[in-house]
């Protein structure tokens, strides 16, 4: 269902007509622009929250041999290699329960006596958190360190 707009300013045209200035999305929040038109633009999310900025999120990663990058919420990862250079974008595999969220996965282990597997295992957790400790300290005095215990 599409929510109604609400116009962010009404100006008068040279006729005399009501032009209504909605604001357009962009992908950057410094560059909000302002459009004026007669009828409200159509609006692509039905919570009315779209009067905003939403910056595309998520994660490239750079290799030696190639390039990896998954957006958030796109139904697909593109992949780039030095022997395929157009990125190819692979379908990602659909979630289904209870390994959706992190709440919802924890939840299941603890009700099934399952372990935790992958991210969420306290061993990973806790090389993580070193990772993370030891590139703060590191920024903070500004030097490089080795991993902390």
């Amino acid at each position: 269902m599409m929510a109604t707009r609400q116009p962010s300013q009404v100006r008068r045209g040279p006729a005399g007509q009501a032009l209504l200035a909605y604001r357009r999305q962009d992908r950057c929040p410094t560059r909000m622009t302002f459009s004026l038109t007669r009828k409200p633009p159509r609006q692509e999310i039905g919570d009315g929250a779209a009067d905003y900025c939403v910056p595309k999120c998520g994660f490239v990663v750079v290799g030696t041999d190639g390039t990896i990058s998954s957006y958030d919420f796109e139904p697909h990862v593109g992949v780039q290699t030095r022997s395929h250079r157009d990125i190819r974008n692979v379908p990602v595999d659909k979630l289904e329960p209870p390994f959706r969220a992190p709440v919802e996965y924890v939840l299941y282990c603890k009700e099934s006596g399952v372990a935790f597997e992958g991210p969420l295992d306290p061993a990973i957790c806790r090389t993580g958190q070193r990772i993370v400790d030891t590139a703060a300290l590191s920024a903070k005095e500004r030097r490089t360190l080795p991993l902390l215990a």
